[in-house]
C-alpha cells in the first residue's frame, strides 16, 4: 500500500541539466585547426591529441600527440596539468581532441579533459576543443590540395578506400556480400567441387 495521497503523481527524479558550470568543450573546424597550426608562434599554441587506436596507422595530423582512448582516460589529470602549466604565455592553451570521426572517443576524451581542467582550476589557462569530423574530415579536406606534406603525416592509401568521391577508412567500409568473390573461401571451394 502506497503512502502517497490518492490522486497525486509521485515526483520524478530530476534530470541532469547542463549549466554554465558544467565542464564542456567547443568544436573546432579543420580549417581553423590548420590556421592554428600555421600560427603557433603567437601564443602557447594548440595541443592536438589523437585518441585513436590502431586506426592511427592510416595517417595523422602533424605534431599531434598520440594518446589512445583508454590510456587518456587513465592519464587525464597528469596530462591536463602538463598542458596547462607549461609555457610562459598568458594566452590559454588550446587542447583539441580528435578520433577517426570525432563521434565517440574524441568527444569522451574532450569531456574528460574539460572536467579535469575545471577540477584543477585551470579554467583560465585552457580551452578544450573537439575537431569537427575528426581525421576523416581532415584527410578529405586537405588531401589533394598540394599541402599534404604540411598537413598530413603517415598517410597510408592502402588503409583507405575512395567511395563517392571521399576517402573512407577501409575497415569502416561495409562488406559487400553480393559479390561471389567476397564469399568465404570454403563456400567457393564447395561450389567448385559440386560443379
Amino acid at each position: 500500500m502506497s503512502s502517497e495521497p490518492a490522486g497525486e503523481v509521485p515526483a520524478r527524479p530530476k534530470l541532469a541539466i547542463r549549466t554554465e558550470s558544467t565542464p564542456s568543450y567547443a568544436t573546432m573546424s579543420v580549417e581553423a585547426l590548420a590556421e592554428e597550426l600555421r600560427g603557433r608562434e603567437g601564443g602557447r599554441g594548440v595541443v592536438v591529441v589523437d585518441v585513436r587506436g590502431d586506426d592511427r596507422k592510416g595517417g595523422h595530423i602533424p605534431s599531434s600527440q598520440w594518446v589512445a582512448f583508454p590510456a587518456f582516460e587513465a592519464q587525464a589529470a597528469d596530462r591536463v596539468a602538463a598542458w596547462c602549466s607549461g609555457g610562459s604565455s598568458t594566452a590559454p592553451a588550446k587542447i583539441c581532441f580528435y578520433c577517426q570521426y570525432s563521434s565517440e572517443r574524441g568527444p569522451s576524451c574532450a569531456l574528460t579533459c574539460a572536467a579535469k581542467v575545471a577540477e584543477a582550476g585551470f579554467g583560465d589557462r585552457a580551452e578544450v576543443y573537439l575537431l569537427q569530423g575528426g581525421f576523416h574530415k581532415w584527410l578529405n579536406t586537405f588531401l589533394g590540395t598540394g599541402n599534404e606534406a604540411a598537413l598530413i603525416e603517415g598517410f597510408d592509401p592502402s588503409l583507405w578506400v575512395q567511395q563517392d568521391s571521399s576517402w573512407v577508412y577501409a575497415p569502416d567500409v561495409p562488406f559487400d556480400f553480393s559479390c561471389e568473390e567476397n564469399l568465404p573461401l570454403h563456400d567457393q571451394v564447395e561450389g567448385q567441387a559440386e560443379a
